[in-house]
């Protein structure tokens, strides 16, 4: 495919790897988890359920 406005040739993306792209989502996925799970953990302690 060629820019219109250069009217040079585009690099196609690069190829991403699937397997990491997910594993990294699991990670974040974890991670999130559990900052939601700390947080609930300290609303509970803290009597503050409505958080």
């Amino acid at each position: 495919m060629a820019d219109a406005d250069t009217r040079t040739e585009t690099t196609a993306p690069p190829i991403l790897d699937e397997d990491a792209i997910l594993s990294g989502l699991v990670e974040l996925s974890m991670a999130m988890a559990r900052a939601f799970q700390a947080e609930a953990l300290a609303a509970l302690q803290a009597g503050d359920l409505d958080r």
